[in-house]
């Protein structure tokens, strides 16, 4: 099954990727500000619900990191793909999509694209 990619597609993609990268900003100062008890005391269930807390807070500092991390990362893919079908010519890009073939994931006709 060969496909056209559309490269300026591409390109808005990478763009949309981003522009979320600024929401992954405000999760994380949202995080640092709300998820937390402070003045409490140091006795009894507050220490327990502090340290709870803390952990989720933890946790999800660190998954957003790794989802900007992710994000940037995939951008920056999606950008270097467009350019690397730019620079390739029509014959070429046939080639290389018959050494792929299409496999549906999902009774809707989602799929990908495998090595032969």
């Amino acid at each position: 099954m060969s496909f056209h990619v559309d490269e300026t597609a591409l390109d808005d993609a990478a763009v949309k990727l981003d522009q979320s990268i600024p929401s992954i900003g405000a999760a994380e100062s949202y995080v640092a500000s709300h998820v937390k008890l402070n003045g409490l005391g140091d006795s009894g269930l507050f220490v327990t619900a502090i340290g709870v807390l803390d952990g989720i807070r933890s946790a999800l500092e660190s998954e957003l990191a790794h989802l900007r991390t992710v994000v940037e990362a995939s951008a920056q893919e999606v950008r270097a793909t467009a350019v690397s079908y730019r620079a390739t010519d029509d014959a070429t890009a046939a080639t290389m999509d018959r050494l792929y073939h299409y496999v549906p994931t999902t009774m809707y006709g989602n799929g990908r694209q495998e090595p032969r």
